[in-house]
């Protein structure tokens, strides 16, 4: 799964722009302080939820570049398969070590 065309927005949400907003309804009386207060942590938890899907989008092309080296060691037949290795994972993986 490839995500593209992230940008600084999670779900049309942008941090600078809602806190924009919120101190804008505040200077005309529209909000109270506990709809700032609780505001404010939703900026701050969509401000983590992206950081964390830029992390995953990092990762997930990480992957899938070194599954496409994989796929073209296996194709031209040199990929290093190492017998005991996979042996000792088949164990500790079937006896629970």
């Amino acid at each position: 799964m490839k995500i593209e065309g992230l940008q600084n927005n999670i779900a049309g949400i942008e941090p600078q722009h809602l806190r924009k907003q919120l101190r804008k309804r505040a200077r005309n009386g529209q909000t109270d302080e506990a709809t700032l207060q609780e505001s404010a942590v939703s900026v701050n938890e969509s401000a983590d939820v992206e950081k964390a899907v830029k992390e995953q989008v990092q990762l997930q092309t990480i992957d899938e570049q070194r599954i496409q080296e994989i796929k073209e060691a296996i194709a031209s037949g040199n990929y290093p398969v190492d017998i005991h290795k996979i042996s000792e994972s088949i164990l500790k993986e079937f006896l629970g070590s």
